[in-house]
């Protein structure tokens, strides 16, 4: 519903699926989601809110923090607190295999909220955490010898992608 200009509709639903909840888990989903939707909202309170209870329910994973995160840059405020929380969530998800299980979303939207908050800060961390080329570099090749070989690549790439005349 939310998708389809309908999150007030929306909202009522997560609303209701928080109160009559049983399980924590179920809770903290809800309430995760019903933080999105107030966001979206610009009813930045009642979202903080809500991420406040998603800690509460489950505070060694990652949707609270997150959550947290994101709301301060989407009003554009404290982006180094922002970052402290997205890499607090990155701890999280790297200790818990629920997290990991939960899908790449979630990783994709914690290094995103990383991103953004760099980025607010005018800061460029790309070598803070090894990316994926860093981390699969074969110890035994310098790079200085590595270099032809990507040369190499990078020349076949543009003679198949080159138009004939």
């Amino acid at each position: 519903m939310f998708y389809w200009d309908r999150a007030r509709d929306a909202e009522l639903i997560l609303r209701d699926i928080v109160e009559r909840e049983r399980s924590q888990g179920h809770k903290a989903m809800g309430q995760e989601n019903l933080g999105r939707v107030l966001i979206a909202q610009g009813r930045y309170q009642e979202a903080e809110e809500a991420y406040s209870a998603v800690c509460a329910l489950m505070p060694t994973r990652s949707t609270g923090p997150n959550g947290f995160a994101e709301l301060r840059l989407r009003q554009g405020i404290e982006p180094q607190r922002a970052l402290e929380y997205a890499e607090q969530v990155l701890g999280f998800y790297a200790q818990s295999g629920t997290e990991r299980r939960g899908g790449r979303e979630r990783l994709a939207a914690i290094r995103g909220n990383m991103a953004w908050a760099l980025a607010m800060l005018g800061r460029n961390d790309r070598h803070a955490t090894p990316g994926r080329s860093q981390r699969r570099r074969n110890p035994l090749v310098p790079s200085d010898e590595a270099r032809p070989y990507r040369l190499l690549r990078q020349t076949r790439r543009a003679a198949t992608a080159a138009p004939v005349a």
